[in-house]
């Protein structure tokens, strides 16, 4: 009987949160990006993913363009492998909804 009430509980504890109830983004986004790509924590991750958009909103077009600069340029990201990491999290994504549906939560 626990472990509905845990994954219940881990469910609403990882979900986002609004970028309003924080307040604007004072760190850089570049600060914000390199973070992110080291992150391993499955919590952080997206709340720092919505900071970089909540700021990337608020700044002009130069810093925009300075902002991919920074990422095309000096983050040494492979696109290549950032596609198949991302084909690999929607793949886990689906196998999960499957299995919350198999047990009727969902």
């Amino acid at each position: 009987m626990i472990f509905p009430a845990d994954l219940l509980s881990t469910v609403f504890e990882r979900r986002y949160r609004k970028p309003s109830s924080r307040g604007s983004v004072t760190r850089p986004l570049e600060e914000l990006a390199i973070e992110l790509i080291g992150s391993t924590d499955e919590t952080s991750g997206p709340v720092l993913a919505q900071d970089i958009l909540s700021g990337f909103e608020e700044i002009e077009d130069a810093g925009k363009l300075a902002f991919f600069r920074h990422i095309a340029t000096e983050m040494h990201i492979d696109p290549v492998a950032g596609i198949h990491r991302g084909n690999g999290a929607i793949e886990y994504a689906v196998r999960a909804a499957a299995d919350i549906s198999d047990i009727g939560i969902a």
